[in-house]
């Protein structure tokens, strides 16, 4: 790895502005404040900390001229990463800002600095990521989640929460991935195949279910549709019989003997209904009026 001498050089002629391999730019590279780039520089430094730029076999060299060598390797690496890279990359937004704000300086001038910093503190955590120990990346998740407990954050807020723990968990996987060795790799890249035909293959079963629980409906309903039918074909054809046939012979000879049964109803004269009292006998209540009431 390379010394923390050499990582400190390499930051501090990039702040005075000196160059060695590479020119630096004639002009700003945009308009945005310099906070980004700093970010961008931090990150380079804690890569090139932990990183080897001379191979083992060549250790066993004088230390003078390992450290010597390692300084002129972060240089050369720290200038190519901050005047090529992060400087294309500052330029080509700062256009893009330029072609949607349409010669706004307000609106570039932020799009040019969200941009920018955004660029630096990805570049940041990506190489914390890589690089810090776990106790210290504990540490700082402890000291960041304690600062955004006291943060006024919304409730409605909870859902960018998640996404930002679901995009950390994807990064993490990339950097763990890229970690890995040639065959680690292909052997995950079969595993990850292998659960996705599963998954495809539990897809198409429960798709042919569906396919075959919507079929028996169908049969039921076109055979339930096909029973009404039959039934109202019946009762047509029951009902057109009934029309057309004749009536039977026992059916009139009943209809015929009724008719001789029935004897008409004489009545002989019409009598005033005063009549009809006068010829009763008075009650037996009425002809003893003439008694005495009943003594004790």
């Amino acid at each position: 790895m390379v010394s923390k001498t050499s990582c400190v050089t390499a930051g501090v002629l990039h702040l005075i502005g000196a160059s060695f391999f590479l020119p630096q730019p004639q002009n700003q590279c945009s308009a945005a404040p310099k906070l980004g780039r700093f970010l961008f520089l931090l990150a380079t430094l804690l890569f090139l900390g932990n990183s080897k730029v001379i191979p083992r076999r060549y250790m066993q060299m004088a230390p003078g001229i390992i450290s010597f060598v390692e300084l002129l390797l972060a240089v050369f690496v720290q200038e190519w990463l901050m005047h090529v890279l992060w400087c294309s990359m500052e330029r080509f937004i700062h256009r893009m800002a330029r072609i949607f704000c349409q010669n706004c300086f307000w609106c570039e001038f932020g799009v040019d600095t969200l941009s920018t910093l955004l660029m630096g503190l990805s570049a940041l955590y990506v190489v914390a990521e890589v690089v810090c120990p776990p106790k210290v990346k504990a540490a700082v998740e402890r000291t960041i989640g304690r600062v955004l407990d006291r943060l006024p954050i919304n409730r409605g807020s909870g859902s960018l929460v998640e996404r930002i723990k679901d995009l950390r968990c994807y990064v993490r996987g990339a950097i763990f991935f890229f970690r890995l060795t040639r065959d680690q790799r292909m052997l995950i890249i079969n595993v990850l195949e292998v659960q996705v035909e599963l998954a495809k293959r539990e897809i198409l079963e429960a798709m042919q279910a569906d396919q075959g629980h919507y079929q028996d409906i169908a049969a039921e309903s076109e055979e339930a549709a096909a029973g009404m039918q039959k039934q109202g074909e019946d009762k047509e054809s029951l009902e057109s019989s009934l029309e057309n046939k004749e009536p039977s012979s026992e059916i009139t000879k009943l209809i015929s003997n009724t008719q001789n049964q029935e004897k008409p109803l004489h009545i002989d004269s019409l009598k005033h209904p005063l009549e009809f009292l006068g010829e009763e006998e008075p009650p037996e209540c009425l002809e003893r009026q003439d008694e005495p009431p009943f003594q004790f």
